[in-house]
């Protein structure tokens, strides 16, 4: 289907007509899906109640990829001005990021030894 008729199949499900095409017939197929579970349930959900709840989930999703997006900018801002130091704008958090990759770094480190002085055989 094109644009205006993934707009239409939207439009009629009571589903937001705004998007490109990939975003429409990804919502349409989500919202269809999600219908059809429902149909198959015991205790089904109405309509409104499908809508309101896929409108929220949307909502919701929109909401994280923002903060997200924010968040690696400002990452991406960070590493620019000051070389390759990246850094989240809060010192409290940097410090425990380091702390927990020092971590991982030695708990592999351990694991490798482990690994490699259990292979031997003597």
């Amino acid at each position: 289907y094109n644009r205006k008729r993934m707009q239409d199949l939207c439009q009629d499900e009571g589903l937001i007509t705004t998007g490109t095409e990939i975003d429409l017939r990804n919502r349409h197929r989500a919202f269809c899906l999600k219908y059809n579970a429902e149909c198959d349930s015991s205790c089904p959900r109405t309509k409104a109640q499908l809508l309101k709840e896929f409108h929220q989930e949307e909502a919701a999703q929109k909401r994280a990829a923002g903060s997200q997006g924010k968040q690696w900018k400002m990452l991406y801002e960070s590493r620019k001005s000051n070389g390759d130091v990246v850094t989240t704008g809060s010192a409290q958090l940097d410090a425990k990021m380091k702390s927990n990759f020092q971590i991982m770094v030695l708990q592999l480190k351990d694991q490798k030894e482990k690994m490699s002085s259990g292979n031997k055989k003597e």
